[in-house]
């Protein structure tokens, strides 16, 4: 229950990261803070009430693992984005592209209950949620090439 809030959480907090360079990692009150100050609106968009209701729908476990892990793994995750961006970087991609590439990278590599299958929908819905028209497209073949590879390794 609750991984794809969760995981639409991360990709948030992740990206809001970004505009902290000074933080090396996430810590409690980081995310407690985010959860207190989250707006949670419904599919069509419509602000609700700031309350319990977006906490319940967090898979909390599943949250700290990601955000630990992400920026536990940040430089092996940046690597496989860069190899697998052909003609692009990090540095050139857009903040939200890359916290979505950042989670769903770490699903790939490190959630073995997690089917890619599974990690690369949930990115290409949150592009298209987030990001521009051609995200959902690009974080596609960036997944879908880190994927053959690792898929290659073990074949």
């Amino acid at each position: 229950m609750g991984r794809r809030e969760s995981r639409d959480a991360a990709v948030k907090m992740i990206f809001q990261q970004g505009f902290q360079p000074d933080e090396e990692i996430m810590t409690e009150a980081m995310i407690s803070t985010f959860i207190d100050n989250a707006q949670y609106f419904d599919d069509d968009d419509t602000e609700k009430e700031n309350d319990l209701n977006y906490t319940k729908e967090l898979d909390m476990p599943y949250l700290k693992n990601v955000l630990d892990g992400v920026f536990d793994n940040l430089d092996r995750l940046d690597t496989m984005i860069n190899k697998h961006a052909k003609g692009w970087t990090i540095s050139r991609m857009a903040r939200i592209d890359v916290a979505i590439l950042r989670v769903a990278v770490y699903e790939i590599l490190y959630r073995e209950d997690i089917p890619f299958s599974v990690s690369v929908n949930e990115a290409v819905e949150l592009a298209k949620k987030y990001s521009h028209d051609g995200a959902g497209s690009f974080i596609n073949g960036i997944l879908a090439s880190i994927i053959s590879e690792i898929e290659g390794a073990n074949g």
